[in-house]
Parts: C-alpha cells; sequence; structure tokens
C-alpha cells in the first residue's frame, strides 16, 4: 500500500497554542512553529494521543474512506472488522454489520479471530525456541514504531511474528483472488503505518470507525444499528478462540502467569512504555516475555469512537463473544482446511537522530 500523504498533521491556522498535544507526546514529535503545530512524522509513532487532546482539531488524521469508496465501484473489496468493533457500537451485531458493508459493496466481510488464532499458537511454538530474551510482542504497531525509532538496539527482541492483522490478510490473499483488495477496519491510527510497511503490500487501506461511518453515511450507519437490536440468529458460520485471547494473545500464557510470577511482564500506555524502555537495559530480569502496548489493549484505542467506559467497552466486548453459538467451528478443525500462511515479520532500525 502506497499513501503519499501523512497520517498525521497540522492544519495551518487552526493550532491555539495550548501545547496540549506537546504535553501528552511520549516521544517529543510535535512542535509549534510561528504558531502553527507541526508533526515530525519520522519520530511519530502514531500512538493517536494528539489527536484526542486537541480541541481546535489542529491535528488531523489522514482520511483514507474516500480512496476505498472508489474501489468499491471496481473492485472486489474484502473487510476485516477488529472485534472492538461491537463495543464502539453497542447493539451492533456480526449479522447487521455485514448486511451494513455487503450493502456499502464489500465483496465479504471477515474477522480477525482467524488471524488471532494463527499468531497466538506461533507465539507458543516461537517461546519455546531459543530467542534473544526478553521477547517483546510485537502486535502492537505503535510499540514497533517505538522501537525502531527510539530503541533500534533492541530489534533483534522483537518476535518475528506478524499482527493477526497481517495475518488474517495474508489468509484473505490466499483465498480469494489475488486482486482483491483488503481493508482493515479498527481503532488505531498506527495500523495504517504497519499497513504501508508491509513488504507484501497485503493491506490496501486501514480505516478507523470514524471513516467506516463517513463511509457508509453517518444516518445509514445509525439505522443499521437501530435495525437489528436483538441480534437475530445468526446467518453465518463463527469459529471458536482456541488459542487466543485478546488481541492475539496466548490465552495460555495468560493462564500459567499469575501476579507472582515474573516471566511475563506487562507495560501498557506509551508514555509509560516509553519510560520503561528507558530501563529495560539496566534490569536484571528473568523475564521471556515482555507484552508491550501503547494503549489499555487495542479496545482503548485512540479512534475507538466512543465515550463508554473502557471497563463497560470490555464488558460488552465479552458480553458479545458469550452469545456465539454453541455450533461454531474450533480453530483446530478448521485449520487443516485452511491455506498455509506466511507469519513472519522483519522490522529494521528507522533510529531518530
Amino acid at each position: 500500500m502506497i499513501m503519499t500523504k501523512p497520517i498525521i498533521s497540522g492544519v495551518k491556522d487552526r493550532c491555539s497554542k495550548c501545547s496540549a498535544c506537546i504535553r501528552v507526546c511520549p516521544v517529543k514529535a510535535i512542535k509549534i512553529i510561528d504558531g502553527q503545530v507541526e508533526i515530525v512524522d519520522a519520530g511519530c509513532i502514531y500512538c493517536g494521543r494528539c489527536l484526542k487532546v486537541c480541541a481546535p482539531e489542529a491535528i488531523v488524521m489522514r482520511q483514507d474512506d474516500d480512496l476505498v469508496k472508489e474501489w468499491l465501484v471496481r473492485e472486489e473489496v474484502v473487510a476485516i472488522v477488529a472485534s472492538e468493533i461491537y463495543a464502539a457500537f453497542p447493539g451492533l451485531t456480526i449479522n447487521s454489520l455485514r448486511e451494513t458493508l455487503l450493502d456499502c459493496g464489500f465483496y465479504a466481510v471477515e474477522e480477525s479471530i482467524l488471524g488471532e488464532e494463527l499468531v497466538a499458537k506461533e507465539y507458543l511454538a516461537y517461546i519455546q525456541r531459543p530467542a534473544e530474551l526478553p521477547i517483546i510482542r510485537s502486535t502492537c504497531a505503535s510499540i514497533v514504531e517505538m522501537v525502531e525509532k527510539y530503541y533500534p538496539e533492541f530489534i533483534s527482541n522483537l518476535a518475528p511474528i506478524v499482527s493477526p492483522m497481517a495475518a488474517q490478510a495474508r489468509l484473505i490473499k490466499s483465498l480469494y483472488q489475488t486482486s482483491t483488495k483488503v481493508i482493515y477496519i479498527g481503532p488505531c491510527v498506527a495500523k495504517k503505518s504497519e499497513a504501508q510497511k508491509l513488504p507484501d503490500g497485503v493491506i490496501d487501506a486501514v480505516l478507523t470507525f470514524k471513516e467506516l461511518k463517513s463511509l457508509i453515511g453517518r444516518d445509514s450507519f445509525n439505522a443499521y444499528l437501530n435495525s437489528q437490536p436483538d441480534g437475530g440468529p445468526y446467518k453465518y458460520p463463527m469459529v471458536a478462540h482456541n488459542y487466543a485471547a485478546s488481541d492475539g494473545f496466548p490465552r495460555e500464557i495468560l493462564q500459567k502467569n499469575s501476579l507472582i510470577d515474573k516471566s511475563l511482564i506487562v507495560s501498557w500506555g506509551a508514555d509509560r512504555t516509553y519510560k520503561f524502555m528507558d530501563r529495560v537495559s539496566a534490569l536484571k530480569t528473568t523475564a521471556k516475555l515482555f507484552d508491550l502496548m501503547a494503549c489499555q489493549g487495542c479496545i482503548d484505542g485512540p479512534v475507538m469512537e466512543t465515550e463508554i467506559m473502557l471497563e463497560e467497552r470490555k464488558r460488552l466486548t465479552a458480553n458479545y463473544y458469550h452469545r456465539i453459538p454453541k455450533r461454531s467451528i474450533a480453530f483446530e478443525s478448521l485449520k487443516p482446511s485452511l491455506p498455509a500462511v506466511d507469519l513472519n515479520a522483519s522490522f529494521s532500525s528507522q533510529k531518530v537522530e
């Protein structure tokens, strides 16, 4: 995917010079020059914190929904929808979501469950192999940006495993025509950067939930939300998680680790994780795996497009998946029929001087 416009940029003459963006940027990649806000793209990790605090909207994210609209007219387009959408829009169901997107011109609609399962299983295998410890989970696109740009000495610690988004996209490219456009829809700004850097161009565009509303039309989207309040019977086969918890994290690791077990270290939040990385070299740790995220999980993504509190979002998502029919398909029973998917990822230094 080739995009020429920066992912996050400043808008001329909107800045109120309040410096809120500068205060929240964990990597100091924002400047105010002659009264205008400027994003230093080479240093940005796309955590999206500046977007949340800029009241006059002097900082904006690149909108890619118009490009996707063009593709929907003339291309075969498949959507991958992040599961966090059910927390962003209470009342939305897999039935209404699929019907909505198919009506908009999408050829097919997929969730990221298979990608999450493939990635979780790969992590379980990888941590058993000889590797440079500690292993840094490479699922969070913003954390990967942070390591590549500010801590390149830890690139060899990044697990060489793609994210669930990329795994699902590669699976789709194998199952559908190679010319099929694949669009990821989720709550993360940094996914736009991740998609651009994938060497095989397997993701053609990333839309946030706000862009999805724009694509469909806000009134039409709200109408779809209210069209099936009880969800109705499930019209499509559902896949049950065998290996993955949230964001493709291996469930087995969570079950084996407790608060007193030091083999797993968790740091959530861009600012906190940046400070944590400063201290990693000095840490005398026996930890095998670092789970580092710029937010409190993808459900806390900067463009979730909801005012619902975090704990309520978690409850909504859990409740939705608890309603999945017992006739859902187990991943292990489905896996033999799936094409082989390359789950390898590579990273390189983009060191900010």
